[in-house]
């Protein structure tokens, strides 16, 4: 699943309404860029203790579908259920859903066009990832300390784990859902699958439908 945010700046609407030249604007925005990164640790600060890597771009409004997705995903393991990840888009990103996975063992998974990537021409995105409950909740509180995991990113479908990766990081399991910031270069016209395989409770293996997501920037 992934949650979509819209918002977008013309930039030449800007420099109009403040009478800027452009080494005025490269000066402005550089002071934005700080100003909003500081911005993204306030926003995000509620999640300071679950999430591993920067923070990607956030707002008030993006927060609150993260702390919502969050909450879902604890409801499902609560309930001696393993949900799928989640996958939540830096603001301003823009992705356009092509393709509706049907669910456990049915060998399908979502996927996403994306429209649009950050600034700096990276593919910027929060992962929300849950911990194991096929075993019962007791286990899944156990391993939601102690559990480590991977997330890569292949070409190819979601068939295509075992290729070699052009994208991968490691991390430690934080809580029940574990928030994962992330930012890929990802290759131009070319079908690629982001993984999630976690190391004590379960895997790519196990569960695959939950554990890929596959998207193709155009």
């Amino acid at each position: 699943m992934v949650i979509f945010m819209k918002s977008e700046i013309t930039l030449g609407l800007v420099l109009l309404t403040l009478g800027m030249t452009s080494a005025q604007a490269a000066l402005r925005c550089t002071a934005l860029t700080q100003s909003d990164k500081n911005n993204f640790s306030v926003e995000a600060k509620w999640r300071t203790a679950m999430t591993n890597g920067d923070f990607v771009p956030t707002s008030k409004a993006r927060e609150a579908d993260v702390r919502s997705e969050v909450a879902s995903l604890v409801s499902t393991i609560r309930g001696d259920a393993t949900p799928a990840y989640r996958l939540i888009p830096a603001e301003k990103t823009m992705l356009n859903q092509t393709k509706t996975g049907q669910g456990y063992q049915t060998g399908t998974v979502d996927r996403f066009e994306i429209k649009s990537l950050s600034s700096d021409g990276q593919f910027k995105a929060t992962l929300a990832l849950p911990v194991s409950a096929h075993n019962g909740l007791a286990k899944a509180q156990t391993w939601a300390k102690t559990d480590t995991y991977t997330v890569y990113a292949v070409e190819g479908d979601m068939h295509s784990y075992s290729s070699t990766p052009f994208f991968k990081i490691t991390g430690k399991s934080l809580d029940l859902v574990t928030l994962q910031e992330i930012s890929i270069k990802v290759p131009k016209g070319k079908l690629f699958t982001i993984f999630y395989y976690r190391s004590g409770s379960a895997g790519v293996g196990g569960y695959i439908e939950g554990r890929a997501i596959e998207f193709i920037y155009k």
